[in-house]
């Protein structure tokens, strides 16, 4: 399931039985996905329980490294 207003997306046991996967995407500062972060494991690591916590995790660092991206920083080289 993806919901680009949601800002996620689920893989829940779609792609292989067992499995399910969360990813969020990362911006650059035009608003362009140019990466993402997930967290994948098995219906067992992955619950119905642990889900909303994972989803906020994941959304959570993808933001963060997207307000990275969009902040000049100095690398200390040359």
């Amino acid at each position: 399931r993806r919901d680009a207003k949601l800002g996620y997306a689920l893989e829940d046991e779609e792609g292989e039985l067992g499995w399910r996967c969360v990813g969020a995407p990362v911006l650059d500062p035009a608003g362009n996905v140019m990466a993402a972060v997930s967290v994948a494991g098995t219906t067992e690591q992955i619950t119905h329980e642990n889900l909303s916590f994972l989803i906020h995790a994941v959304k959570e660092t993808a933001d963060a490294i997207s307000s990275c991206l969009a902040t000049p920083h100095q690398t200390g080289r040359g």
